[in-house]
């Protein structure tokens, strides 16, 4: 049987673009399927009609934009995700730290920091990533950074910390090369890209390309064979391709011996139905798996464009990388496994999701004026250590400040108009409403005035930024939460996430305390995210669901990315780790899916 193609990736995050390109360079066909649509320069959109109608992603509403904002009524939870070429990139502050080594504690297969401290390297050299280049004059003036550096320098350690918190300028997936703003020039694979202009867009698109995100990078290198080198075939890329189902093939002459199987998993699903135990459950689920399981020769896997749900259309393959994020390739596996096309999945399948410890906080009111719109959206970071939970599970997190676009502070402060604001329009009318009446006195000759006419100074000091925006700093923390969430299907086969902060009390504590202690080192006073209040979060970083293991017992892939059950079906992304990260996961991620593509068999 032909197949279309060697390897058929979904998705093209952190997980997706390193595969289809270091698959790509092994010589294997490839072609990436990603539901989004490709973002060139200034293709975000920016005018208020397009933010409504082409910011977020939401197919049944007829929105088909580059962000995904989903909350869960079952859940202590709301998450973020993207859409497009890039993935993740497309949207995230661009920060690329390095797990700690002690947080590796427990995972699979005898990974260590030390296992994935080359792959770490070679997505810093892919990725074109630097620290903040502070000392440089034009990203200098970012004053931001300087107070977030200040005020770190002025904590002191909490009595359950190990050791003083670490202020660091962490590596940026940003364009800083040029010698003025916005500068043009091509990057190591030959695409034009400007340096950074500062305007604090990174989080909902970079419309000057000085955003590094994966499309610029290793999707461009996947498909140009000259960056690639000899034995390398350049990998297709389709976009508006939504996928909706991944069938395995057989040989017909296997279809007896595959049915047996399928009737022996049934079986053991059924009788195991009531067993809790996640280890239980993925035990029974292992068993019957290996029960006379025939290996398929293939996949076939079938997709729609988003624009023309009406149309299927399908390609095969010899191996299948599902890259689709934590809630989008556990859901996908999941809608599979309920149909039947992927009976021999591990019980675990949907365990263990967590969002990275997520939590956002603001101090207001601080010393200095920050100007959050000016910088990237993330400079520096503080890093901390802390004594374990109970059990003995490592606990860390960070604290970033944030900045915001420009733009949107405009809409801010037009919304939320602040007393001294409403002062200076009060005086600006009383003036004008003076002046206009002086006018009218001269003009009936009753009375001379000499006045000024120039009203620039007036007109000036109403487009004043409101001080509550200047002196206002953006905490982002985050960190090792527990990993005991989950993700189910709905009865129309929706995803969602049932999780609860409970076990994961003594992280958002610690966060909030250190999101304080800085507030107050920026001169200023905390205001804690209402959300908290109800026992809600925000997961930007969501993890897990797929994790990996060393046997069906206890993940679902195996340390290679192969799902346990399916051979020649792989995961490779954010659903894979089998922990919470501790700071940004997006490095993480990628060196993971190096580490994979480096293990990933040569083309038959």
């Amino acid at each position: 049987m032909r197949l279309d193609y060697d390897v058929l990736v979904i998705g093209s995050g952190f997980g997706g673009s390193v595969m289809t390109c270091r698959l790509a360079e092994k010589g294997h066909r490839v072609c990436l399927l990603e539901r989004g649509q490709r973002y060139g320069m200034h293709a975000f959109p920016r005018r208020m009609g397009e933010m409504r109608d082409r910011l977020f992603w939401d197919p049944r509403d007829q929105k088909f934009g580059f962000m995904e904002f989903r909350a869960y009524p079952e859940s202590d939870v709301f998450s973020v995700s993207a859409s497009g070429l890039g993935g993740g990139s497309l949207i995230y502050a661009n920060v690329l730290m390095p797990m700690p080594a002690e947080h590796f504690i427990g995972w699979p297969g005898g990974i260590t920091r030390e296992t994935l401290d080359p792959h770490y390297a070679r997505a810093l050299n892919m990725l074109e990533a630097a620290p903040y280049p502070i000392e440089r004059d034009f990203y200098r003036d970012t004053p931001k950074a300087h107070a977030f550096q200040k005020a770190a320098a002025r904590l002191q350690p909490s009595p359950d910390a190990i050791g003083s918190p670490e202020f660091v300028f962490p590596h940026l997936a940003v364009r800083f090369q040029g010698d003025f703003p916005g500068e043009q020039s091509p990057n190591n694979q030959g695409v034009i890209q400007s340096s950074c202009i500062k305007c604090g867009e990174c989080d909902i698109g970079c419309n000057i390309h000085a955003k590094n995100t994966l499309d610029l990078n290793y999707l461009a290198r996947a498909i140009n064979t000259n960056r690639m080198g000899a034995g390398s075939v350049a990998a297709e890329i389709k976009t508006h391709a939504q996928v909706d189902a991944i069938i395995p093939l057989y040989n017909e002459a296997d279809a007896n011996t595959r049915n047996s199987a399928n009737n022996a998993v049934d079986s053991t699903n059924t009788i195991n139905s009531n067993n809790e135990s996640d280890s239980g459950r993925a035990s029974g689920s292992n068993n019957a798996s290996a029960s006379n399981q025939v290996p398929p020769i293939g996949y076939r896997v079938e997709f729609h464009n988003p624009l023309q749900p009406g149309q299927t259309h399908s390609f095969t393959a010899r191996r299948v990388v599902v890259s689709a994020g934590s809630i989008g390739s556990t859901g996908l596996l999941l809608r599979m496994q309920r149909d039947g096309h992927l009976p021999h999945c591990s019980a675990l399948l949907g365990r263990r999701w967590c969002g990275n410890g997520d939590l956002e906080g603001t101090a207001l009111m601080v010393k200095d004026d920050v100007d959050p719109t000016n910088g990237p959206v993330i400079t520096g970071a503080v890093r901390y250590r802390f004594e374990n939970y109970p059990d003995g599970f490592p606990h860390g997190l960070v604290l970033q400040e944030a900045g915001v676009p420009n733009f949107l502070t405009w809409f801010v402060g037009g919304r939320l108009p602040s007393p001294r604001a409403l002062g200076r329009i009060v005086k600006f009318i009383s003036r004008v409403a003076h002046n206009l009446i002086r006018n009218i006195l001269s003009r009936l000759r009753i009375f001379r005035f000499k006045d000024e006419i120039n009203y620039g100074d007036d007109v000036a000091r109403l487009f004043e930024a409101n001080e509550y925006i200047n002196r206002t700093v953006v905490l982002l923390g985050m960190g090792r939460d527990r990993n005991d969430g989950r993700i189910e299907l709905r009865d129309d086969g929706e995803p969602i996430i049932r999780w609860k902060m409970k076990n994961s009390r003594l992280h958002y504590k610690r966060v909030r305390r250190e999101m304080q202690k800085m507030a107050v080192a920026l001169g200023g006073r905390f205001m804690d995210n209402p959300l908290t209040y109800m026992n809600r979060i925000i997961a930007v970083h969501p993890l897990g669901g797929c994790v990996m293991g060393d046997s069906p017992a206890e993940g679902v892939v195996n340390t290679r990315g192969e799902v346990f059950g399916h051979p020649g079906l792989y995961v490779v992304d954010a659903s894979i780790l089998p922990s919470s990260v501790g700071p940004n996961p997006s490095l993480t991620i990628t060196a993971l899916a190096e580490y994979i593509a480096a293990q990933f068999p040569a083309p038959e």
